[in-house]
């Protein structure tokens, strides 16, 4: 019931729906703000093998990859296996089609089912063939007091604080040992901000008096222990309390290198008012902003939702399809728009096993693409794309401006050059030197 009362306040926050405010302005600020931020001029210097200019040269730039964080849950089979359906091969070609990152899952209870008998190898095989993709892979979440997903039957739940204790050590050194070595960024901490909404003994263990001090030192002990992984916090709380508590929390010295901040809009979409609020609160703390758990309705609202069930008469429709697609391409271009956004991430790219059984997808239940794929599709493979054909001026240079963040190869007469990292604060400048004279 508790939980129940705070997604309806939550929801009750702001500004209700989506601000249809579609005017050339919006636009044009928009899209000045995304030059601005996203592009960079890319200068390039094509010599021969003796260091002498190339002329005139024909050169295809070509935009293999993006800096930033295109994602989606891995939830279902992704990597290909001896007996498929046409749907699981849907699936993955528009998986990868569209995306770059994806948030790979441990809770404790599926993780852990028995002590000490960790399902290690599923995981590593979810990020493994992330990784062959070159994917950008966030863990989630180490801690977290949600009853059942993190409450291992074996797990006493009259257990005394020191011993509890004691278990998060060992998952989190476990975990360090064998998984976090693999990916790139941990929620460390999940919906913290109202911990007390469930009765688990980690809600006891973080008493309100000792709550932050005992945050921070499993912070502290995660960033001993994986130096080179991002430590994040996330949470599903859009109000000041969340930024809040994260203040707080980097005031007493907690290593949080990034905030995740879910975004299920399963109730209705969130308006421009909202969304710009949370950045522009987060924007004092200097810290990169992930929207981890994007769900966006291809049908009807639900108000009094009952988020203890999945629902199997909650379908998409014709009219929220356009919707979706329409919302979502606004999101997108905002959030894209804003330097302190490092990331995007669906929560979940089909219908089909939808959190709550609602129609979320990307892809219907069959893993067809709905307008919303198509419209993201445009955005991230060919709108936020610098790719073309070019020639090189008489001293040998060629100069972009306005290029997008990511990664570059050049093709010269048939021959790939992989050039360096682009981005705004860092544009590419950089000599090419031809392996045969022209």
């Amino acid at each position: 019931m508790l939980r129940r009362q705070l997604m309806q306040f939550v929801a009750g926050m702001g500004l209700a729906g989506l601000t249809r405010d579609r005017s050339n302005h919006w636009v044009d600020q928009v899209q000045s703000a995304i030059q601005r931020h996203r592009t960079a001029r890319i200068e390039l210097e094509i010599t021969d093998p003796s260091d002498r200019p190339v002329r005139d040269q024909k050169i295809k730039l070509e935009h293999i990859g993006h800096l930033f964080q295109f994602g989606c849950a891995y939830f279902q089979h992704l990597a290909p296996r001896d007996q498929e359906t046409d749907y699981d091969q849907r699936l993955r070609q528009y998986f990868l089609q569209l995306c770059n990152a994806a948030t790979v899952t441990f809770y404790w209870a599926d993780y852990e089912p028995q002590r000490r008998l960790y399902r290690d190898q599923p995981l590593l095989e979810k990020i493994a063939w992330l990784k062959s993709h070159n994917f950008y892979v966030r863990g989630h979440p180490l801690f977290w007091n949600h009853n059942p997903a993190c409450f291992p039957r074996w797990l006493d739940p009259q257990i005394g604080d020191r011993q509890l204790l004691a278990l998060l050590e060992d998952l989190l050194n476990h975990l360090s040992r064998h998984i976090f070595p693999q990916i790139d960024e941990v929620d460390v901490f999940n919906e913290l901000t109202f911990w007390q909404i469930y009765d688990h003994p980690l809600t006891r263990l973080l008493k309100w008096e000792h709550k932050l001090n005992i945050v921070r030192d499993l912070f502290t002990q995660f960033k001993a222990l994986n130096p080179h992984v991002r430590s994040a916090i996330n949470d599903f709380v859009p109000t000041f309390a969340y930024f809040q508590l994260v203040r707080s929390l980097i005031n007493l010295g907690t290593p949080i290198e990034a905030i995740g901040q879910q975004s299920h809009m399963q109730r209705g979409y969130w308006s421009d008012a909202r969304l710009m609020g949370i950045l522009e609160r987060f924007r004092t703390l200097s810290l990169p902003i992930t929207f981890t758990e994007v769900s966006v309705l291809s049908g009807d609202p639900r108000p009094n939702l009952d988020f203890s069930r999945t629902y199997t008469d909650w379908h998409s429709t014709p009219t929220g399809e356009q919707k979706q697609a329409e919302y979502l391409q606004h999101l997108y271009q905002l959030l894209y728009s804003q330097p302190q956004v490092t990331g995007i991430y669906l929560w979940g790219i089909s219908d089909r096993h939808a959190w709550l059984g609602a129609p979320t997808g990307i892809l219907d239940q069959n893993g067809d693409p709905k307008p919303a794929y198509l419209a993201l599709n445009q955005l991230i493979n060919h709108d936020w794309r610098t790719t073309g054909d070019y020639q090189t001026d008489a001293s040998g240079t060629l100069a972009i401006p306005n290029a997008y963040e990511g990664y570059y190869q050049l093709v010269i007469n048939g021959q790939k050059y992989l050039l360096g990292k682009h981005s705004a604060r860092q544009p590419l400048r950089q000599q090419v030197k031809l392996v045969n004279s022209l």
